[in-house]
């Protein structure tokens, strides 16, 4: 951060301020965290005693969740320079604390040091004043004063997807036993992208024949995931138009009320269903890489089920859970097969790419690009709409790419940027059960990119910026075993891919942008193949190396756009 030049003898004077704000304030009512969250400012301006020169500077505070407090960014601007620092916020004696974590802008010279105290925020009224300790440029340093800070006017909060995963049938390898599910209280965890302190869950019965009627569902915070442990004291009953039981019409979904529940960036929250009965037809989606729990025949809490839970490694029920966020928010969908649901990545580990994605966006800030009309990176949530062995075009596991394009892509909240990465099972499986001729390469070749077209079409209409991701090698893999012409289709695919780069615009049927995975993630000796340090081992599936590598082949400036 950089240190303030020295100020000249000066005339202070605050805008909006009234001049009995300068007192310290009475003691306030009790407050709580999300009292504080969101974004305020303040400014400030002072002339010289001749008044030949006057200078202004602005604080600019957001306040956004944490586990045990506050993630606080300020950016401060004017005055022959700027600065941006992040800090952390606890709540101490009716006051956030601020103290100072580390400078937002890599090079500068660093002025405060891990722990230092830089403020205290407290309410008088709807004011928010703040103690200065060493923040503030026009005091001394550890010289005290007082200023009031106001709510930054902003658009109405949106809603803007945390988590998502896509539904499907489950197979009978991954389907509970139907008689489990009578009487039922079945417990998922959930890794959210994006923080907030308002959230409301989606419950899919998108594949059932009959009304599934759920006794009632509840969200609490888990202690020690991947245990089913909770803290007791944050388990709160969700409710459908004000009740605690909801029945869901077949092939629909159905929204909890809001409810208010702090959530950090990146943390995990827990969701138990309560069954009476079993649903018609199981809707949910194998591939969690994450450890579900289901106990029978026991109510309340989760310390009650004393005799254990079966366990499991696939969710059900919930599609997607949404978070209530200051505007400008917004949210990348990930469209995909098993190399974007995770296959290879660790089980509740949370490293498969989007993953790791959601992780850089939320350790970035908006100096990526400091256009005031850019997106700060920390206001973007991540939808992983990924299916194990999913394909474009045909019904694989879980329903083709085009067919379950509006309710994975279009029906998620905030949605404005979309990666398409889909395509090797419709290349891998054509020549599975043997080789074919080489008109039928070129026709299916044809048919992957009329399907990219229409993706690019449909999300287009509904002002979705669309990005392309080139389909990594699978030479090797023992379940397609490609040969030249499999490889000669993957080459082709992804030169489209890549002249979206030369060509893109939104009246284009091409891509607005490409990542290259292709590029990232091959063997330099051997390019059809994955490079062994990035390979789980079946030549396909990335690694939990290999999904770190493409995440960090993306260029954040893209969500910028």
């Amino acid at each position: 951060m950089r240190k303030f030049p020295a100020l000249p003898a000066l005339l202070l004077f605050t805008t909006l301020l009234p001049a009995s704000a300068m007192s310290l304030p009475p003691a306030a009512a009790q407050s709580k965290i999300k009292d504080f969250l969101g974004s305020w400012e303040f400014s400030e301006c002072w002339s010289t005693i001749d008044k030949s020169a006057a200078n202004c500077v602005v604080y600019r505070v957001h306040v956004s969740p944490m586990s045990e407090g506050a993630i606080v960014d300020i950016d401060i601007d004017g005055y022959m320079s700027s600065s941006s620092v992040r800090a952390e916020g606890k709540l101490i004696d009716n006051a956030l604390r601020v103290t100072y974590m580390e400078d937002r802008e890599p090079g500068l010279d660093k002025v405060y040091e891990n722990g230092d105290l830089l403020f205290e925020l407290s309410f008088r009224g709807d004011k928010l004043f703040t103690t200065w300790v060493k923040l503030k440029p026009a005091l001394t340093k550890n010289q005290k004063g007082c200023v009031c800070f106001f709510k930054v006017t902003e658009t109405s909060p949106a809603w803007v997807v945390s988590w998502a995963a896509s539904q499907q049938i489950p197979e009978p390898q991954n389907a509970l036993p139907t008689e489990d599910l009578r009487d039922a209280n079945l417990l998922q965890i959930f890794h959210l992208s994006l923080g907030g302190s308002v959230l409301r869950v989606h419950i899919s019965n998108a594949f059932g024949t009959a009304p599934l009627h759920l006794t009632s569902v509840h969200i609490a915070r888990p202690t020690s995931p991947p245990s089913p442990s909770i803290d007791p004291a944050s388990l709160k009953a969700l409710t459908f138009a004000g009740h605690t039981d909801v029945s869901i019409p077949p092939g629909a979904e159905m929204l909890s009320d809001p409810v208010e529940f702090l959530v950090p960036a990146l943390s995990d929250v827990m969701v138990r269903i309560v069954y009476n009965a079993p649903p018609s037809v199981q809707t949910g989606h194998p591939g969690s890489r994450a450890t579900s729990y289901l106990f029978r025949n026991r109510g309340g809490n989760t310390s009650d089920n004393t005799d254990g839970p079966r366990t499991v490694d696939h969710w059900y029920q919930i599609s997607a859970i949404d978070v209530l966020a200051p505007t400008p928010a917004a949210a990348i969908v990930a469209l995909g097969d098993s190399i974007t649901d995770g296959h290879g990545a660790t089980t509740n580990g949370n490293d498969r790419w989007t993953d790791v994605l959601a992780a850089r966006l939320q350790a970035s800030s908006h100096t990526l690009d400091p256009r005031p009309e850019t997106l700060d990176p920390t206001r973007i949530g991540i939808a992983n709409a990924g299916i194990g062995g999913n394909h474009l075009l045909t019904d694989g596991l879980g329903p083709n790419a085009l067919a379950r394009f509006d309710r994975d892509v279009l029906a998620q909240a905030g949605v404005r940027w979309l990666i398409v990465f889909e395509g090797v099972n419709d290349l891998g499986g054509l020549a599975i059960h043997g080789e074919v001729s080489p008109a039928d390469h070129d026709a299916l070749v044809a048919r992957v990119l009329a399907a990219y077209q229409q993706i690019i079409a449909r999300a287009h209409a509904h002002g979705i910026r669309v990005i392309g991701a080139t389909i990594t090698p699978y030479v090797g893999s023992a379940y397609y075993h490609p040969g030249p012409l499999s490889e000669a289709d993957r080459q082709a695919v992804n030169a489209w891919i890549r002249a979206a780069a030369a060509a893109g615009n939104q009246d284009s049927p091409h891509f607005d942008a490409v990542i290259d995975f292709d590029a990232v993630v091959r063997d330099p000796a051997h390019p059809d193949q994955l490079l062994p340090a990035y390979d789980c081992g079946d030549h396909l599936h990335p690694s939990p190396a290999g999904y770190r590598a493409l995440a960090n082949s993306i260029p954040l400036t893209l969500f910028t756009q």
